[in-house]
Parts: C-alpha cells; structure tokens; sequence
C-alpha cells in the first residue's frame, strides 16, 4: 500500500514538476525576449530625446536668448527625463535639483554612442548621451547633455507579467501533477488489489478475485491472476476431497487391523512365541499412529470446509485446558513426564468446547512426545489485554530458531521431528493453528529460556459477565 501511494507521488511530481520547469523556461525566455524588445525601443527614444535637448541647449546658448537653466528643464519636461549639462567633469546646469546621479561618472569620454542601462537602489534607469558644441563666449563648456530616465513603469510591468506567467506555470503544475496522480491512481489500484489477493491466498485464502478493471496490461495481469486462482482453488478443492475420501477409506480397514492385533494377543502373551507377540505389539503400535494419523486428516478436512460451523460457547478456558490434560495425562505418565496446570479461574472465551481441547491436546501432546523422560511440561493460563493466553512449555530439546516460523504448517517436520519415535506427521500443530484461527485468535512459537519450547494460544477473552 504504501509503495503504491509512492508510487502516485512521484508520478504526480514527476508531471507537476517537468510542468513547472518547462513553465520557468518559457517564462524565463518569454520576459527576455519581451524585456529586449523594450529596451531597444526605450534605447532608441532615450538616444533621440538626448540628442533633441543636446541641439536645443547648443542653440539656446548660441543666441543667448534664453537661461541656459531654463532651457535643460524645459527639454526634460519634454523628454520626460533628467537632463544634466557635463562640461569639464562637473555639472554646469541640470533639470532635477540636488547632486546628479552616481553613474554619471561612469560615463565615457566623449559620450557613447548608445543608450546604457543601470540599475540605482533597485530602479532601473537607461542613460543616454551626447555631445553638445557650445561656441564662444563658452569656450570652456562644451561637454555632453546626459539624459537620465528612470523605467519604473517598464520594470513593474514586466514584473507583473513574469508573476503572471508565474501564477500561469504554478496552476498548469498542479494540474499536470493531479493528472499524474489520477493516472498513477489507474495503474497503482489494480496492482495494490493483486497485492491484497496475493498475500490472502499466500495465508490459504484461495477465494481471492480481482476482475479485469484497468487496460491493456494491468486488465492482461488482472485476468492472468484469476485464472491461475481458478486453477489453484481447483486443485486445492480435488486435494481436499481426495484427503477426506482416502481418510474415510483408510479409517474402517486400520480399525479392523487394531480390533485383529488385540484379539490375537500380544507381547507377553503365554499362547504365543515371543517373536510372535513382539510383531503382533508393532503392528498395534502402529496401527495406533496410523490411526492418529487418519484422525488428524479428517479433522483438517473438516476444518477445510469453509460451511464449518462452530459452535460458540462461553467456556472457562481452566477448564477445557484441565480436561485436555487429563486426556493426555495417561501418556504423560507412561513416559514419566510431569503436567503442572496452573492459571486464572476467571479467563473465559466465546468457543468450540470440543475444537478447543482438541487443539490444546495436540500442544500438550506435542509437549509431552518431545520432553525427555522424567521432564515436565507447565500449563498456564492467564487473561491479558482483552486475550486469554493458554502457554505450554516444555523442557524438550527446543527448535532452532531459523525454523520457528515453520512451525503450524502441514506435514512440516523439523529436524528432531524426524525420529521415528516421535510418531508426529507434521499435522497436530497445523490443527491447532487452524482451530485458533477460526476463534479469531493466534499461535506463537518461542524458544523456552534453558532449552525447550513454549507454545502460546493467544484467544479473544469473552465480554464480561458472560455472552
């Protein structure tokens, strides 16, 4: 899920962004463009409105028949521009009161053939310059009229041109990153419910569908997976029925077989040679596991049966443990091996009495075949954070930690399950996951501090007071 969410994010950003960019460089290249437009028309003006106030000075001069102070505010007003009147480095006569500007003295000598640009606390100005022949009785005022006009207007125009064309490319981003997420969005949710149906049928869960929304290859996939599901719930189905039918087949010929062994007599029977009895006592032994083993394979098959109806009892969880140990206590004591049951009265669960002990027999069971003679196997039960917890540990050899994930999975037999004289096949603790399961709750497996295995049953408690 959450990599699909990525997934959305970044093609969304990858969209808004790319738009954002391309937006910068069109806006960079459009108010260049604009910009050098504006000053070549700006520079043009500036050069003829200079060289009109530089013609009128020289006249005005030339007759004497105006103030020459007179005569450069008047061709600033008509410039609309600051006109200054340099001879010999200083300012003989300006438009504008105060000092003139410090660019003035940047200026080159003679005057430069074109308008320049600068920029002045922020303010763009362009100057402009030229040369005005001044005749006697001024033989010492000849120099340059310099114009100063200020582009405050043309600087806030493209200003708010570029935050235009900026609010422009903003707006064209966030609608290409949306289109982005709505076509991530597209792609990711068939994926993320192929996820969900992957990981459900990886759990045993082999119902999960997907349809055929999306296109083209995600619709492909979509499709692809159904039919492989199809395929796996088929075989799974044909596997099921053939466990049930072989179970049932095998359980009345392996009856047969006990009720013959113990009609025939056995190890220490007088009537027969030893040899006799000792193979008549294996055939009973292991007709007995055979037994087992076809009872666990009917259970399975009942547990696989998704119309399995439970039925939901409020139970002391105490005491459907106390009856599972009295169950296994027999075989407890044939091997030495001690049961301590200890736990709380109160815990109470809303359950299948009969699948309940059933599953804490095969623990217990489990316990007990795997303790070395003369151990003990402690039972607890305790209620914690709305759970009862049903614990059984053993002082066995334990199971090395790499394999206690496989532990619950059918016909898994770990290392020390291998010996023939453990008589498991990898079934009672897969029934035990599968009732618990069923009840809502959980099986962990963990190694018991100085060697062993403690198993937890982890079961929704009932509400108080009953359901």
């Amino acid at each position: 899920m959450l990599a699909s969410v990525g997934l959305r994010w970044r093609i969304a950003g990858l969209f808004g962004g790319g738009a954002l960019l391309l937006s910068a460089l069109l806006t960079g290249v459009g108010i260049t463009a604009l910009a050098q437009l504006e000053f070549a028309a700006v520079q043009a003006s500036a050069l003829e409105s200079v060289q009109g106030a530089a013609q009128a000075l020289t006249v005005a001069v030339a007759q004497r028949s105006q103030d020459v102070g007179q005569v450069v505010r008047s061709a600033a007003r008509a410039a609309a521009a600051d006109l200054y009147w340099v001879s010999g480095g200083r300012v003989v006569a300006s438009s504008p009161p105060g000092p003139p500007p410090a660019a003035l003295a940047s200026l080159p000598v003679p005057a430069f053939p074109e308008a320049e640009f600068t920029v002045q606390r922020g303010t763009w100005l362009v100057m402009a310059a030229a040369p005005a022949a001044v005749p006697s009785p001024y033989p010492g005022r000849a120099g340059e009229v310099v114009l100063v006009r200020r582009l405050a207007a043309l600087q806030a125009e493209l200003t708010a041109i570029q935050r235009r064309l900026w609010a422009v490319g903003a707006a064209a981003a966030l609608l290409f990153g949306a289109f982005g997420f709505a076509l991530a969005h597209s792609i990711a949710s068939p994926l993320e419910r192929l996820t969900r149906a992957a990981r459900r049928m990886s759990a045993g869960d082999l119902g999960q569908r997907v349809g055929t929304e999306g296109v083209g290859e995600v619709a492909a996939l979509s499709r692809a997976f159904d039919a492989m599901a199809d395929r796996l719930a088929a075989v799974d189905a044909l596997r099921r029925q053939f466990v049930a039918d072989a179970a049932h087949e095998l359980r009345t010929p392996v009856a047969g077989l006990q009720a013959l062994a113990e009609a025939l007599g056995g190890e220490g029977d007088d009537r027969l040679p030893a040899d006799v009895g000792a193979a008549l006592a294996a055939i009973r032994r292991e007709s007995d596991r055979l037994g087992r083993l076809i009872g666990q394979l009917l259970a399975l098959s009942r547990l696989d049966n998704p119309d399995l109806a439970l039925e939901r009892l409020d139970l002391a969880a105490l005491e459907v443990v106390r009856e599972a140990v009295g169950i296994v206590r027999p075989v407890a004591r044939g091997r030495g091996v001690e049961l301590f049951l200890a736990g709380d009265g109160e815990a109470r669960v809303n359950g299948d009495p009969d699948w309940l002990c059933r599953a804490v027999v095969n623990v217990l069971d489990n316990a007990v075949r795997h303790s070395p003679d003369g151990g003990r196997v402690e039972v607890r039960v305790a209620r914690a954070d709305g759970f009862v917890h049903v614990e059984v540990a053993d002082r066995g050899p334990g199971v090395p930690a790499a394999e206690l994930a496989r532990l619950g999975e059918r016909f898994v037999r770990l290392s020390r399950a291998r010996e023939r004289g453990s008589g498991g096949a990898g079934l009672g603790l897969a029934i035990v996951r599968d009732v618990v399961g069923r009840h809502g709750g959980t099986v962990a497996f963990a190694p018991r501090p100085g060697g062993g295995l403690c198993v937890t049953l982890r079961l929704p408690a009932a509400p108080e007071g009953g359901a």
